[in-house]
């Protein structure tokens, strides 16, 4: 399949948003997506300026989240996983130590998925902590998340992780103030009165 061929099989409403973030694109999708948006009457003329002028850059108003905001979200949400994990555990030492000490890995990983996972893909789009703070979670659109994409979402954290952390300091550099796991998974974070 073509780049003119996947273009030409989008909605207007994905051409319209692609046009929101033109510069994200190579040069020939650019001209590919100018060129199907002029096929269909969207702009009158297959130019950059007339696409600029009819759909601005960014969506008016978003705000991104900074990395210290996300930052502060983040110690929050690790001193309630802590809290929780801790009584978890310590429910569980007393069946064997041994036995508990087998389990806390996986305890751990299954606490972590589902509170991140459940929390962000559900109406507040955002953890305790980053409810506390005022931000959220959207998919690249402003829409709600599924409950896949924010486990896709939680997992590719392990490679910002992994990354001695310098996944997560890329949201300091990036135009939308996306960290490594936002762009595997599709996803920015955003002041709470973003819509």
């Amino acid at each position: 399949m073509t780049l003119e061929d996947l273009w030409h099989q989008k909605s207007d409403r994905e051409l319209e948003i692609a046009a929101k973030e033109l510069d994200d694109y190579n040069e020939d999708a650019q001209q590919v997506i100018l060129a199907e948006m002029y096929r269909r009457g969207l702009i009158e003329t297959a130019s950059r300026a007339s696409v600029a002028l009819r759909f601005p850059p960014e969506q008016s108003g978003v705000r991104y989240a900074a990395i210290g905001i996300r930052g502060v979200a983040a110690m929050i949400d690790g001193i309630i996983l802590q809290i929780v994990g801790s009584a978890i555990l310590i429910a569980l030492a007393r069946i064997n130590e041994v036995e508990a000490r087998a389990l806390e890995f996986g305890i751990g990983v299954l606490i972590g998925w589902l509170y991140y996972a459940v929390l962000e893909s559900s109406p507040y789009q955002a953890t305790f902590g980053k409810q506390t703070v005022g931000i959220r979670v959207t998919d690249l659109h402003g829409e709600r998340l599924s409950f896949s994409r924010a486990t896709g979402r939680h997992f590719a954290k392990w490679l910002s992780i992994m990354s001695f952390f310098i996944g997560f300091i890329m949201a300091a550099f990036t135009k939308k103030r996306q960290a490594l796991h936002d762009l595997l998974a599709g996803t920015v974070v955003v002041k709470q009165d973003q819509r």
